[in-house]
């Protein structure tokens, strides 16, 4: 088992856009969506990265879209390039200042 973790400042996130290039660097199409779809993009916006970073941490440096973070019924879904990875468990929460995520791989 592989665990990991990170914790970002949401305001490093307040002012990207959809077409900002740590945007289209950092998120597949799929999360961009989802995330610009909030209220408040940033906070899940800084979710999602933790998320990414969290994996990083436990799987190793990959590209930053190999794994995708979507809302799911059931929480937060993973994917990896495009298959659902049901060995990888992925939790994030935010404040208006903070977004933290856990990633375990079993």
């Amino acid at each position: 088992m592989k665990i990991g973790i990170d914790l970002e400042k949401v305001e490093r996130f307040y002012k990207l856009s959809p077409g900002s290039a740590l945007v289209k660097r950092c998120f597949t199409p799929a999360e961009a969506a989802e995330c610009f779809a909030k209220p408040n993009p940033a906070q899940s916006l800084a979710a999602r990265f933790a998320a990414k970073e969290a994996y990083f941490k436990a799987a190793g440096p990959c590209d930053y879209r190999h794994a995708e973070f979507l809302n799911s019924p059931r929480g937060l879904a993973v994917r990896l390039n495009g298959r659902l990875a049901r060995r990888i468990h992925a939790s994030v929460t935010h404040t208006k200042t903070d977004a933290a995520a856990i990633v375990v791989i079993e």
